[in-house]
């Protein structure tokens, strides 16, 4: 993975700090000249990267471009197929802006003609670096100089768009800012998203009332899940992960780190539990021990359970996954949240939890 970098320590910002960030955050969305789909996926992807990296207080952060576009590849896809809101069979690929089609489905849907399934098969293909070279000019070009565009005028709260070239530097404070708010950001994000799409007179005869267009634009078909359930059955004995009762029936397949808290599905973030831990647990982060437990897990099958699920379309970075990990722990220590530790029983979390992570 690029090296995602932070400078020199710097203070967190503070309560004021933070609030004239959401300011000018909520000012993005209700100001904001949203053309197309891509600035939706940029906030998101420097909102995810914020996360990915080491770094807890008030430093800049630079971004590699790639790195960024790689994000823009993981978003639109499962976009850049076909929908359909009903079984009537008006079927295809929706419109993300209001012109001709974003130049981003294009590159993916190029590398699916080359009969690739899967963003996990996508990667590992020849064809990966000029894609994503593509891409990241794309993006440079595009949303990157637009994204601070209020009401007819420039407002600079995120990064400066005359310094981006191979890297996009995030002004101090704003990786803490977007870590912090990720999940009101995640929402926000894909409200705007859905909104857009039903609202493109390009995408009225497919979309229609279609219920389902939240989950087909953002989440993991129930298909590409039941190899994640083949997967983990024998690896964990057939036993429930939380509560290490056997699985006599197919398990739930749960995302440790709570889908709620980071909406990515990646392969050693999974685990097979019962259906009633599954649902009692539901938004919470689990308790010590079963971080302990996956923690460990991890570290011992990691390697083959990242490689089968990448054979099965699932992208897998450990670094990555366990730097998730922290910074879901970190920030539920900082809010003081509960923790669930088994059906029926919550504590409050303890700061003791972060020695797990080293």
């Amino acid at each position: 993975m690029d090296a995602l970098i932070a400078s020199a320590s710097a203070l967190e910002p503070d309560a004021g700090q933070q609030l004239a960030f959401l300011r000018q955050l909520q000012r993005l969305f209700q100001e904001g000249d949203f053309t197309s789909t891509y600035k939706y996926a940029l906030l998101l992807a420097l909102a995810e990267l914020a996360i990915e990296c080491d770094g807890h207080a008030g430093a800049e952060l630079v971004l590699p471009m790639e790195r960024i576009a790689g994000k823009f590849a993981e978003f639109y896809w499962l976009q850049s197929l076909p929908y359909s809101a009903d079984a009537t069979g008006n079927h295809g690929v929706l419109f993300q802006n209001s012109g001709l089609q974003v130049a981003v489905i294009g590159h993916l849907t190029a590398l699916r003609d080359l009969g690739i399934s899967t963003l996990s098969q996508a990667r590992q293909h020849p064809h990966w670096p000029r894609t994503l070279e593509a891409i990241a000019s794309r993006v440079r070009d595009m949303p990157v100089p637009r994204l601070q565009s209020l009401s007819g005028s420039s407002v600079v709260f995120l990064f400066d768009p005359a310094t981006v070239g191979k890297t996009l530097t995030l002004l101090p404070g704003v990786a803490f800012h977007l870590r912090r708010f990720q999940g009101f950001i995640q929402q926000l994000v894909r409200a705007g998203w859905v909104n857009y799409i039903r609202s493109n007179n390009k995408n009225a005869s497919l979309v229609g009332q279609g219920a389902d267009l939240e989950a087909f634009l953002f989440m993991t078909p129930r298909a590409a899940l039941a190899k994640v359930e083949q997967l983990l059955s024998p690896l964990q004995d057939r036993r429930c992960f939380f509560c290490q009762q056997g699985l006599h029936e197919k398990g739930d397949v749960d995302h440790f780190i709570p889908w709620s808290r980071y909406p990515r599905d990646t392969a050693l973030n999974f685990v097979l539990a019962h259906k009633k831990c599954n649902t009692d647990k539901r938004d919470l982060l689990a308790g010590g021990a079963h971080l302990d437990r996956w923690l460990e897990r991890n570290a011992r099958e990691g390697a083959t359970i990242a490689g089968q699920l990448q054979q099965a379309g699932f992208v897998s970075e450990p670094g990555v996954e366990m730097m998730v990990a922290s910074w879901a722990y970190r920030e539920g220590v900082s809010a003081g949240v509960q923790v669930w530790q088994g059906c029926g029983n919550t504590t409050r979390i303890s700061p003791d939890v972060m020695q797990s992570f080293g």
